[in-house]
């Protein structure tokens, strides 16, 4: 993995072979980031992507084999209950015939490469489980929400 230092964050280059989550928490560690957003694209060799099923509260996982494109990828950086830095990630991939899918990214080998923009928030951020969902959902505190004010 590369990166680059741009305003507000880094721009990174994943490489061949890489698994993209583990290397970009384990960026985030290495330089006190303890928050921040990222979107990107590229290619992957392999992925498990998952779908939350309301009903059962649990993943509904299926690991894909590529070559695929990844045609978007997004998430925030921000820790966890138990204190390590987790990187809630969506994507979206496209194979050979142009077809597409998508979800919860759990993990990924990089293809030919993945090119990530990290924005970088000063602000901490932590999730927190919800006893309903069984989650860990981004804890914002005692704010109102926009449509109650």
């Amino acid at each position: 993995m590369r990166a680059h230092p741009i305003e507000g964050g880094w721009i990174m280059r994943l490489e061949r072979g890489e698994e993209a989550l583990s290397v970009l928490t384990g960026f985030c560690a290495a330089r006190g980031v303890e928050a921040g957003s990222f979107t990107g694209l590229g290619a992957f060799q392999k992925a498990r992507l998952g779908y939350f099923d309301m009903t059962s509260k649990q993943y509904l996982e299926q690991v894909v084999e590529g070559p695929f494109e990844v045609l978007a990828i997004t998430g925030n950086i921000a820790r966890k209950s138990d204190g390590s830095l987790f990187a809630h990630t969506h994507c979206v991939l496209g194979d050979r015939q142009l077809h597409t899918l998508g979800g919860h990214l759990f993990s990924a080998e990089v293809g030919a490469t993945l090119e990530l923009v990290l924005r970088v928030f000063e602000q901490p951020l932590a999730r927190r489980p919800d006893p309903d969902l069984g989650l860990e959902l981004l804890d914002l505190g005692e704010r109102r929400r926009a449509d109650q004010t």
